[in-house]
């Protein structure tokens, strides 16, 4: 059989989020160190406490073009309605003209400076 290899590298930036959005001067000098990128969000729709239709609509009634939106995965038991609400946001935003992009998508827009729509 073939040696082990080794996991591909990712492309781009390696990204970031503080847990509940915190950051120590600490934390911001080991992520400089190891060449990650700090990601913040400007949409949570508190999906760790409340459930459907509350999350979906207070994302929606906050999104606009170059948002950073924060939702959970959901998992089998645990957070199911996200799944809902990750439907429902993600067809929201193409109701708005808006479409979700990576954080690196993201990033490469803004530095092109293109004025592209996206969410």
């Amino acid at each position: 059989s073939p040696p082990p290899q080794d996991p591909p590298k990712p492309r781009g930036k390696r990204w970031f989020r503080p847990p509940q959005g915190r950051c120590s001067d600490a934390m911001l000098r080991v992520l400089h160190r190891h060449g990650y990128s700090l990601a913040m969000t400007d949409c949570f729709g508190m999906d760790t406490v409340c459930g459907e239709p509350y999350v979906s609509s207070y994302i929606l009634g906050r999104a606009k073009a170059g948002s950073v939106l924060l939702m959970h995965l959901p998992e089998k038991g645990f957070r199911e309605h996200n799944l809902r609400a990750i439907e429902e946001v993600l067809k929201g935003l193409k109701g708005m003209g808006l479409r979700a992009v990576t954080l690196s998508e993201l990033d490469e827009i803004h530095n092109k400076g293109t004025h592209e729509v996206v969410c």
